[in-house]
């Protein structure tokens, strides 16, 4: 008998270490290009694909999230505000869709997946969000950060506008791109890389880097900003 509660107490604790099994489920939207994230959801998508948006909570608790295609956009968010000191449920939502022009990650949520094209192609990053894109392919592509966000993004493009502030990170090095326009404020920085033409303003501490070794350069500083251009 001892041996048996010795064997049935090892299982048990045993099972109770063991992480339980995630609950996801479909939902079933109209056509988008771009997606908008927000309120610590986090995102994972693929491009190249047919059209899906599955999302996975452990507990199998959907009442804390909104999934909607609005204005050609996914649009994931909370329904709601939370009481103080009340744990919201965590998100984990994965997108599949033929293709992707747009990005918007907001108030702590993240982003990350491959493949952004078109003539034009945009990031946009605020509220301590994080973005990290790879396989971009576009004409022009339009970068936003502020408030302390991060984003890192890579692949080709003809021009780049990018703009940083209050503390945000734009890391574009590897985004491999002709021109660049950068406006970077408030102790952000910025970092891309352009081959032939590099426009930047700099001021309130913030940096701009720019590989690639761009002969035609004009930059503007002020406020202890700083621009540098590397090859």
């Amino acid at each position: 008998m001892t041996r048996r509660i010795a064997i049935a107490a090892i299982a048990l604790s045993t099972a109770a270490a063991l992480p339980a099994l995630a609950e996801t489920r479909t939902y079933d939207v109209s056509n988008f290009d771009g997606i908008d994230v927000s309120a610590g959801i986090e995102v994972i998508f693929e491009t190249g694909t047919t059209k899906s948006v599955i999302v996975e909570n452990k507990d199998g608790d959907f009442s804390d999230i909104i999934v909607e295609s609005k204005g050609g956009e996914l649009v994931l968010k909370r329904p709601r505000k939370m009481g103080w000191g009340r744990r919201r449920a965590p998100y984990t939502v994965t997108v599949g869709a033929p293709s992707l022009n747009s990005i918007e990650a907001s108030s702590g949520s993240s982003v990350s997946g491959e493949g952004l094209s078109g003539p034009r192609a945009s990031v946009e990053v605020s509220s301590g969000a994080d973005v990290e894109i790879g396989g971009i392919d576009a004409e022009t592509v339009i970068a936003q950060a502020s408030s302390g966000a991060s984003m890192e993004i890579a692949g080709t493009c003809t021009s780049i506008d990018a703009d940083a502030s209050s503390g945000a990170t734009l890391d574009a090095g590897d985004l491999i791109c002709e021109r660049l326009t950068a406006d970077v404020s408030s102790g952000a920085s910025i970092e891309a890389h352009a081959s032939q033409s590099v426009r930047a303003d700099a001021s309130s501490g913030g940096s701009v880097k720019a590989f690639g070794g761009a002969s035609d350069v004009s930059a503007e500083k002020s406020s202890g900003g700083s621009v540098r251009v590397v090859s």
